[in-house]
């Protein structure tokens, strides 16, 4: 015993954490520990660590190094029992390189510093990256030649099928790093006007369906490079789709009383092993979603011959207009946001003293593209005539009664989606609404 005391230096009680850091990584960084360990499992059976995405929800913070810490723990015990673990933080990517990016404006400076083959985001992404790149090309010869090209493109693609966006719109590509295989747009319903434009400009946006009672994906499309560029059509006619489901996952349709169910259209179940058993601890909202074996998702949506699912809106969005009608919120605030007028913009129906759908409306600094509009009353007349003219195709039952301006960006979550329970009404400042907007905008780069 007294051999082992001499051969270990006594433990002080009083440890300083930091200091004693920086003694064990000079001794690894003397002895080389990382890499000799690395050297020595060379050939040992692969343990291969999933991990999640360190900053997903914002910037970084102290709680992801720490998490960080624990996760190296399972890497350390493994190594110590034969294993080779590859140490490589990524969102799910069995050790591929991964960048994370979490300020929109800043993803072409990051593509540009390290070509991406694939990226991942939310529509907000494609929305931003769309307005900006349209913005740069407007007026002159680049916009004559951004618009007959984006033209001849979609012509190309809906005739003969062939997609000639990465010729044509070269310059986009070598901005994005010039390795851009595809896109992938999830957390929230895409445009299909997005994702219909980015096609014709060569972007290849694929669209998957997932919630986190399914852990966490359900379907997804399917990219295969060669039918893209060559049989384009087949992608063409699916956008707008969330694609097939996983294998192992099955997908019926619920009828749902006030929906079209002439065209198939229902609540969205899901029945697969990737599905929660409940809500911990709540028995009774588990028995809300989770009835006869299958997950109730709360989307309305409908199954096409070839089995893509198309995802119509949410079932507690859907109202009953005075004439009987039944309409999704969600679905006509998509065809609203297509003026470049508009920012944001919430459907709200009221009851008293008389039935009315009322717009609010958050104008983009596009509405200050007209001569003149410098007060409260000039703008509202924009975001008037922005509702009016995109409602020109909706039958006469189905028109906006009534306008109102926000002077504050409308509440969402991380992933895009409209806080519908936190809009609060204020009384509207054309100074700080015109802040807001141009600090919303896209950034030229």
């Amino acid at each position: 015993m007294a051999d082992i005391k001499q051969g270990f230096e006594p433990v002080s009680n009083k440890v300083n954490f930091p200091d004693l850091e920086e003694v064990v990584l000079q001794r690894w960084g003397l002895d080389d520990t990382f890499h000799r360990v690395e050297e020595v499992r060379r050939g040992a059976p692969l343990f291969v660590f999933y991990e999640g995405p360190p900053t997903a929800n914002g910037n970084p913070g102290i709680h992801h190094v720490l998490s960080r810490a624990y996760k190296d723990v399972i890497l350390r015990y493994k190594t110590m029992r034969g294993f080779r673990p590859l140490r490589r933080g990524g969102w799910d990517t069995h050790g591929l390189p991964v960048e994370l990016e979490y300020r929109l404006t800043r993803v072409s400076q990051r593509a540009s510093e390290t070509p991406p083959t694939i990226i991942l985001g939310v529509p907000a992404l494609w929305e931003a990256l769309l307005r900006t790149v349209e913005r740069n090309a407007r007026g002159g010869v680049k916009g004559a030649y951004f618009n007959a090209a984006a033209a001849l493109n979609r012509t190309l693609i809906r005739t003969v099928g062939i997609n000639l966006g990465r010729l044509l719109f070269r310059p986009l590509q070598q901005a994005l790093g010039g390795k851009l295989r595809y896109v992938v747009s999830g957390g929230a319903r895409l445009n299909p006007v997005i994702q219909r434009r980015m096609t014709e400009l060569g972007l290849p946006v694929i669209q998957g369906y997932g919630l986190s009672e399914a852990a966490s994906v359900v379907s997804v499309q399917r990219f295969v490079g060669r039918r893209f560029w060559w049989c384009g059509r087949y992608y063409w006619k699916r956008i707008g789709s969330v694609g097939t489901p996983l294998i192992g996952v099955t997908v019926t349709i619920e009828p749902r009383e006030g929906v079209d169910e002439e065209e198939g259209e229902g609540e969205l179940l899901v029945r697969a092993s990737n599905v929660m058993m409940g809500y911990y601890e709540r028995p009774t909202e588990t028995a809300v979603i989770m009835r006869d074996g299958a997950l109730h998702t709360g989307d309305l949506a409908r199954i096409d011959a070839n089995g893509d699912i198309w995802i119509t809106g949410r079932s507690s969005l859907v109202i009953s207009m005075p004439n009987g009608k039944q309409v999704n919120l969600e679905t006509l605030e998509t065809e609203l946001l297509e003026a470049p007028e508009i920012g944001q913009v919430r459907l709200l129906v009221e009851q008293e003293p008389d039935w009315k759908l009322v717009a609010v409306v958050f104008p983009s600094e596009e509405a200050l593209s007209s001569d003149g509009i410098d007060d409260e009353a000039k703008l509202l007349g924009v975001a008037r005539d922005a509702v009016r003219r995109e409602s020109r195709g909706l039958p006469s039952w189905l028109r906006v009664d009534e306008v109102r301006l926000s002077g504050d960006l409308l509440p969402v979550t991380r992933l895009g989606k409209l806080r519908r329970a936190e809009l609060e009404t204020s009384e509207f400042d054309f100074d700080h609404w015109r802040k807001e907007a141009r600090a919303a905008a896209p950034v030229e780069e």
